[in-house]
């Protein structure tokens, strides 16, 4: 499930909200009714495609990773999620 609370108070102070996912979206059905019309804009991505990572920050003057995971699994390891994720962010 997608951190929601970031989605709130950056739309109580007003920000366009950028929310990548991965899937057919079926799981962010339910964050499309807590902001405005073209206020919360959904984009498809996945980490390991740095093209669709640098598509869903382009833009933005802040970014929240909200990544994370309770135990490996066999696509993410630890590292994979939390070190590797958060360097292809940065760059």
């Amino acid at each position: 499930m997608l951190a929601a609370r970031p989605k709130t108070w950056a739309g109580k102070i007003g920000s366009r909200v950028v929310t990548p996912y991965r899937g057919d979206g079926m799981n962010i059905r339910h964050l499309k009714m807590m902001g405005d019309l073209g206020q919360i804009a959904h984009v498809p991505f996945h980490i390991r495609d740095q093209a669709s990572v640098d598509k869903a920050v382009e833009k933005s003057s802040v970014v929240v990773n909200c990544i994370g995971n309770t135990f490996e699994t066999r696509n993410f390891t630890f590292q994979q999620t939390y070190l590797d994720t958060t360097k292809a962010l940065v760059e």
